[in-house]
């Protein structure tokens, strides 16, 4: 579990105005917990709290477990431009190339973009490979923020199915502003 205790954080030293202000909630082992809150209202700066790339100004965030394993897709596309769509897989993950090849067709991504490197593929193509690059990554939390965004009905449903299966054993928070991905969630958070 990871627990939010009075956290506040501003991103000018010493602001006022705080982007997240007294957070006190808490996200179970497993399940999808959904955050939902509109444009600039400190989505992300949450997920960057819980992965660590933030620091709070005041309050904690309390980890049951030491060493605890985050994977992260973010908003933006980080995929590595010089390499293919398995070789952006293959360097987080000690799954077989075969089982990186079942995601990739379960997400609709075929054996003809399989060598092509991310400026080949459209948005849509890339968010899918973010997605499976973090899913096979195999934290203990999945952090996802605004995972399906460019996606067509069916393979928004194709990733849903992916990121349910995930959150049957592990953490996943996702952050949106879309109603559609709110109804995942087996907890919701509304800022």
């Amino acid at each position: 579990m990871i627990r939010f205790k009075n956290v506040c954080f501003a991103y000018a030293s010493g602001s006022q105005k705080k982007t997240v202000e007294n957070l006190n909630f808490n996200i179970k082992d497993s399940g999808i917990t959904a955050i939902i809150a509109p444009s600039g209202a400190g989505k992300t700066t949450i997920l960057k709290l819980i992965a660590g790339l933030l620091k709070p100004d005041s309050g904690e965030i309390l980890f049951d477990k030491e060493d605890i394993k985050i994977s992260y897709d973010f908003q933006d596309y980080r995929l590595l431009p010089w390499y293919s769509v398995l070789k952006n897989i293959s360097i987080v993950t000690d799954r077989s190339l075969d089982e990186i090849k079942e995601y990739l067709l379960k997400l609709n991504i075929n054996e003809n973009l399989w060598e092509k490197h991310p400026g080949e593929l459209s948005g849509g193509e890339q968010r899918r490979v973010c997605l499976i690059k973090a899913l096979l990554f195999d934290g203990d939390v999945l952090l996802l923020d605004e995972p399906f965004n460019g996606l067509d009905s069916e393979n928004r449903q194709n990733a849903v199915n992916l990121v349910k299966e995930f959150s049957k054993t592990k953490a996943v928070v996702l952050v949106s502003h879309i109603a559609e991905d709110i109804e995942l969630a087996d907890t919701e958070i509304k800022l």
